[in-house]
């Protein structure tokens, strides 16, 4: 509540130097400048908000596991998926964050089949969460003799990177149930 009063406060000092700019015969630039002040300050403020907002979730200040498998579309998917990897480290190195490449499965012919990537840093799990999903892209392909128009797809998962004493889970006893089969060939 105390924010949003905040907010209000620096809306109506706003208002009423422009009210004042209004009023008088000649026009003050001090005056105009101090409410463009206000006003910049204010956007900051809101978009600080806004982020806070966004990042407010769990895990949200974690860092982030990221899954990439190569999809339908074969070798030019496999090279999709290696694109993908490369573009989430170099995101990760930008943000300063620390990227390492924790398992890869190389392709055949070129890019990868799947690879898992930790990222480490505050937020991390926050920005890169919407990733998550299936990214698809459309282009000539280098690996079709005939350089026609191929259509590739990946698949992304993003999971936080919890830190090992947080994951303390316990599952009593009488919830497990372990049992065996047996198959008998004739």
């Amino acid at each position: 509540m105390r924010l949003l009063s905040d907010f209000k406060s620096m809306v109506e000092d706003a208002e009423t130097i422009v009210k004042l700019t209004e009023e008088m015969d000649s026009t003050d630039v001090s005056l105009l400048e101090e409410a463009m002040g206000i006003i910049k300050e204010l956007n900051k403020s809101l978009d600080r908000f806004e982020l806070t907002q966004l990042l407010s979730g769990p895990y949200d200040k974690e860092g982030a596991v990221v899954y990439i498998t190569a999809g339908a579309g074969g070798t030019d998917a496999q090279d999709w998926a290696d694109m993908l990897l490369r573009m989430y480290m170099r995101w990760g190195e930008k943000q300063r964050y620390k990227t390492k490449v924790v398992e890869i499965s190389n392709g055949e012919e070129a890019g990868i089949k799947s690879a898992t990537l930790e990222i480490e840093g505050r937020y991390a799990y926050g920005y890169i969460s919407g990733e998550k999903g299936t990214h698809r892209i459309v282009r000539q392909s280098p690996f079709n003799s005939k350089g026609l128009r191929q259509t590739s797809f990946s698949g992304v998962e993003v999971m936080p990177l919890l830190p090992e004493e947080a994951v303390g889970i316990e599952i009593p006893e009488e919830d497990l149930d372990i049992s065996f089969t047996r198959c008998l060939g004739n």
